[in-house]
């Protein structure tokens, strides 16, 4: 028989990031069910665009993540935080994707407001030293994670390790999703 494979128990790229972002909050995982997508924000705590040559994302527990993306977005206007959620003007939780009121990700440059996906095998993007992915001041991350119950309730916490260029940057990184069209910019109509 083959030898039993190692697997990495910290981060993935093999040292410590220079600055790790957690979820908001630890969730909750039922024994049992179906869940949809959960929606999490916190703010982007710098007060400047950063870069960063390299990024992983690292599920808390690996039993339950089945899939997990990160976006910047922008919440509504007049709408707070509360345990990770957004909550509306009116003071009721804008929840799931397809929800009204919920932040687009589209914005700025296409590809600009997707930053990494995890699946089991991926979640982390090495870049050369002078190529970088944007992180930007003012915006929100949406960790949008989709779990599988394992028969026990379970609990999550993923995080996401940054590691900053160190030489100025040439080329930023824009990632697209298959599937998504390409747009260029909307002409008038006549008498709109």
């Amino acid at each position: 028989m083959p030898p039993t494979p190692t697997f990495a128990t910290g981060w993935t790229y093999g040292k410590e990031p220079d600055y790790i972002l957690e979820m908001p909050v630890e969730f909750d995982i039922p024994a049992e069910g179906e869940l949809g997508v959960q929606m999490f924000y916190s703010k982007v705590p710098f007060t400047e665009d950063r870069f960063a040559e390299v990024v992983e994302l690292r599920p808390g527990n690996g039993k339950v993540v089945h899939h997990a993306g990160i976006f910047f977005v922008d919440i509504p206007e007049g709408a707070t935080l509360k345990d990770g959620r957004i909550i509306g003007p009116d003071g009721k939780v804008i929840g799931d994707r397809g929800s009204r009121g919920l932040p687009s990700t589209e914005g700025g440059l296409p590809g600009s407001s997707k930053l990494l996906s995890w699946v089991p095998g991926r979640g982390l993007d090495r870049h050369r030293t002078d190529v970088g992915k944007r992180i930007p001041a003012g915006k929100y991350i949406n960790w949008q994670m989709h779990y599988n119950p394992t028969g026990k309730p379970e609990k999550d916490r993923t995080r996401l390790g940054l590691w900053f260029n160190k030489v100025p940057v040439t080329h930023e990184v824009l990632i697209r999703q298959a599937g998504d069209p390409v747009r260029g910019p909307r002409k008038q109509r006549r008498g709109h």
